[in-house]
C-alpha cells in the first residue's frame, strides 16, 4: 500500500504543470487511501463471496458442460456403431421379413385348404338334406297318387270296394 502511495505521489508531481506543489496532492491521496482501505476492509468479504459463488457456478458449468459432453460422446459411438452396422441390421430386418412372409404364405395356404375342405362338407351337407328332401317329397307324391289311383279302381268297381271294406273293418277288430 505504501509503494501504491508512493507512485502515486511521485507520478503526480511529475505531471502537475501548475502552480501548487506535491503538498496540495497529499491531502486527496490520503484520503483516496483511506476511502480506498474503508471499501477494501468493507466490501472484502463480499467481494470474496461474489468471486466464490462465480467460480462455484463455472464449476458446476464446466461439470454440467462434461456431463453433456460425456453423453454426447455415448451417442455418437452408438450412433456410429449403428451406422457400421447398418449393412447387417439391414440385412437382418430383411431376413425376418423373408421368414415372416413365408410364415404367411404357409398359414394362408392352410387357411385356404381347412376353408375349401369346410365348404365341400358344406355342400356335401347341403346335397345330402334336399336329396331327403326331394325324396320324401316323391314318396309321398308316390304314396299320394298310389291312393289316387286305388281309390280310382275302388270306385269304378263296386264288387271290389265291397271286398276292401271288408277287410279294412276286420283288420280293425
Amino acid at each position: 500500500m505504501l509503494k501504491f502511495l508512493s507512485l502515486m505521489i511521485i507520478s503526480t508531481s511529475a505531471y502537475a504543470a501548475g502552480t501548487g506543489g506535491i503538498s496540495d496532492l497529499i491531502a486527496p491521496a490520503v484520503n483516496f487511501a483511506i476511502f480506498f482501505g474503508i471499501l477494501y476492509f468493507a466490501l472484502k468479504v463480499k467481494i470474496v463471496d461474489h468471486f466464490n459463488s462465480l467460480a462455484d457456478d463455472v464449476r458446476s458449468m464446466m461439470d454440467s458442460a462434461a456431463a453433456k459432453n460425456k453423453d454426447a460422446e455415448k451417442k455418437l459411438a452408438e450412433y456410429e456403431n449403428k451406422m457400421k452396422n447398418i449393412d447387417s441390421e439391414t440385412a437382418k430386418i430383411k431376413n425376418e421379413y423373408d421368414a415372416d412372409f413365408q410364415k404367411f404364405q404357409v398359414s394362408l395356404k392352410e387357411e385356404t385348404k381347412t376353408t375349401i375342405a369346410r365348404m365341400h362338407r358344406d355342400v356335401e351337407n347341403k346335397l345330402t338334406s334336399e336329396k331327403a328332401v326331394l325324396v320324401e317329397e316323391l314318396n309321398k307324391e308316390l304314396v299320394e297318387s298310389v291312393i289316387a289311383k286305388t281309390k280310382s279302381v275302388l270306385d269304378s268297381n263296386a264288387e271290389t270296394k265291397k271286398q276292401a271294406t271288408n277287410k279294412l273293418i276286420s283288420e280293425v277288430r
